[in-house]
């Protein structure tokens, strides 16, 4: 399994990164789509981890995810390409999983290079970006290109934007059966 790096910075303006992405050279890969997942969780594990379907603007993954910590480089995954998203729900159903939540996302995506440069857009949250590349040097290089500062940076899924922003404890935020733009997590 690899690892994933990526940082997000929270509370951009749209119209602004994205005249900062054409300015540095990056090249709009993919528009604006809304992003459908499922999430599932084991019944019954120690670490922060989950598997999840999600249906993209041109294809349809499963990923296994697990936090380890909370830096640049603290998230492992493995993804691949499958071609049905409601088979491989079921297949993940009958493995003993059980489905926890289903999420939809506005999502933007653009790139240079081997980085890529997602705006996001989730329910009841302010758009954010998210910076990955292959080596944490490039992601601090595009970090620093931007005149972003480390320390605003956020890491792992959107759960913890939405911790930031609306103040919404993680452990409340993973027991939320539907996040959508017709059913948003509420401010406390």
């Amino acid at each position: 399994m690899q690892k994933e790096i990526e940082i997000k910075f929270l509370s951009v303006d749209k119209e602004l990164i994205r005249t900062q992405l054409l300015e540095q050279g990056f090249v709009c890969t993919v528009r604006e789509f809304l992003m459908k997942r499922k999430k599932f969780h084991p019944l019954s594990t120690d670490k922060n981890e989950w598997f999840r379907v999600r249906k993209e603007s041109d294809k349809i993954t499963m990923t296994y995810k697990c936090i380890h910590s909370n830096d640049l480089s603290g998230t492992e995954e493995a993804e691949i390409t499958v071609d049905d998203f409601d088979n491989t729900t079921e297949i993940l159903l009958k493995t003993g999983l059980r489905n926890t939540s289903t999420q939809e996302n506005l999502r933007e995506v653009w790139r240079t290079g081997e980085v890529e440069i997602c705006i996001d857009t989730w329910p009841g949250l302010r758009p954010y970006i998210e910076i990955e590349a292959p080596t944490e040097k490039q992601v601090i290089f595009m970090v620093e290109k931007f005149w972003l500062h480390f320390e605003e940076g956020v890491y792992g899924w959107s759960e913890a934007a939405y911790e930031k922003e609306l103040w919404i404890p993680v452990s409340e935020l993973v027991t939320l059966s539907e996040i959508t733009f017709e059913n948003p997590p509420k401010k406390r």
